[in-house]
C-alpha cells in the first residue's frame, strides 16, 4: 500500500459476509497515527474486535462497496472516540474495499460552538 497522504487514514478491508464483520488486511502510518494503534494490532483482525465496537458503524455502506462496487463519500460520527471523520471508500474487486479517512473533529467542533453562541447571542 502506497502512503502518499500522510494526513488520511488508510485500510484495505474484507466484508465477511456470513458474519456481516470486517477484517482488516493492510492500514498505512496515517491510520497508525490518528487511531494511536500499531499496524500488528490491526492486521487480521475483525474491525469489531480492534475497536470494541459491538455494531459496526456505517456496515451497510461498506457493504455497498464492497458487494455492489459503489463508490461512497460520508462523515461520520464515533461517539465511544468522540471523533467525526470524512470517509471515502471504493472496492477494488467483489468482496473487499479501501476505506480513505481523514479526521475531521477540529472542523465539526467549532461549527457546534459557533452554532451554540448564535443561539445565546439571540437571548441577550
Amino acid at each position: 500500500m502506497k502512503d502518499n497522504n500522510k494526513t488520511k487514514g488508510q485500510l484495505i478491508q474484507e466484508l465477511i459476509k456470513t458474519r456481516g464483520k470486517i477484517a482488516n488486511l493492510e492500514v498505512n502510518k496515517s491510520f497508525e497515527k490518528i487511531n494511536s494503534m500499531k499496524k500488528e494490532e490491526v492486521i487480521n483482525k475483525k474491525i469489531s474486535e480492534v475497536f470494541k465496537f459491538k455494531d459496526i458503524p456505517d456496515l451497510e455502506k461498506y457493504a455497498q462497496v464492497a458487494l455492489q462496487g459503489k463508490k461512497k463519500v460520508f462523515e461520520t460520527h464515533i461517539p465511544r472516540y468522540g471523533k467525526y471523520f470524512k470517509v471515502a471508500s471504493y472496492s477494488p474487486r467483489k468482496g473487499y474495499f479501501v476505506t480513505i479517512f481523514e479526521d475531521i473533529t477540529r472542523q465539526k467542533k467549532p461549527k457546534k460552538r459557533s452554532r451554540s453562541l448564535t443561539k445565546s447571542s439571540v437571548y441577550c
